[in-house]
């Protein structure tokens, strides 16, 4: 039950707007790049959690060093795993993106009538 918690407040800890922001950055990279453009936001996805983290990470050592705090290797497992537990939360918006993308497609197709 601890590690649902964790996860939850890993979740909310970003905040509406983040979330706002990586929905969007999923949803526009598969509607207009197709399916490379899932990957491609996946990937811009997570350049942005691992800049959120290095600042967040930095801003706390830079506010309490005595915690002692560094950018070493579990920081790296954390980011990794944030990365993997947001793109699958984003799944969703990414298949409504390549939804979007194919029916725009096939709408774009139809003869057009006078």
């Amino acid at each position: 039950m601890e590690i649902l918690r964790y996860i939850l407040y890993e979740i909310a800890y970003y905040g509406s707007a983040i979330w706002a922001l990586l929905a969007v950055i999923a949803i526009s990279s598969a509607r207009f790049f197709g399916r490379a453009g899932v990957v491609i936001g996946a990937l811009l996805i997570g350049a942005l959690i691992l800049a959120l983290d290095v600042r967040w990470i930095f801003d706390d050592m830079r506010i309490h060093p005595e915690n002692g705090r560094d950018a070493d290797g579990v920081f790296i497992v954390g980011v990794f795993l944030r990365f993997v537990l947001f793109n699958l939360l984003l799944t969703p918006f990414s298949l409504l993106g390549l939804w979007l993308a194919k029916r725009h497609k096939t709408r774009k197709d139809e003869p057009k009538s006078a």
